[in-house]
């Protein structure tokens, strides 16, 4: 039970990490890679997914060791192109949307709740 001292004052902040964020937007587009460990590469593989992650790979890691440390990586070039970033931008505003949709579904001022559990209707790669 979380006591409050002072609920005035009390706030509760979620800080929602997207850890591999790229790697989940390449995911998304490139379905045929479901549940192999992928990475998206710029001058180095910027994001890695969980399952690349297994082989001890890590965000911002060199190609070269990348590769070495798993052989099988699928690597696709990030979105560089003349209006680069667009993708992930897009992407970006769709996970910032379902947050704001949460938070006007607040019903009190005085005692807001907002549920932040998340549950996944399929799970193809876990």
């Amino acid at each position: 039970m979380l006591r409050r001292s002072h609920p005035a004052d009390a706030r509760v902040v979620a800080h929602l990490d997207i850890d591999c964020f790229f790697a989940q937007v390449e995911e998304l587009a490139h379905p045929e890679h479901a549940g192999q460990p992928l990475g998206v590469q710029n001058a180095e593989v910027a994001s890695v997914n969980y399952e690349a992650r297994r082989f001890g790979l890590f965000n911002r890691i060199s190609v070269s060791e990348a590769l070495r440390r798993c052989p099988h990586l699928v690597l696709i070039r990030g979105d560089n192109s003349e209006n680069g970033m667009q993708k992930y931008r897009k992407k970006s505003l769709e996970v910032l949307r379902v947050i704001f949709r949460l938070l006007q579904n607040t019903t009190s001022v005085r005692d807001p709740a907002v549920n932040i559990s998340f549950s996944s209707s399929s799970s193809s790669s876990s």
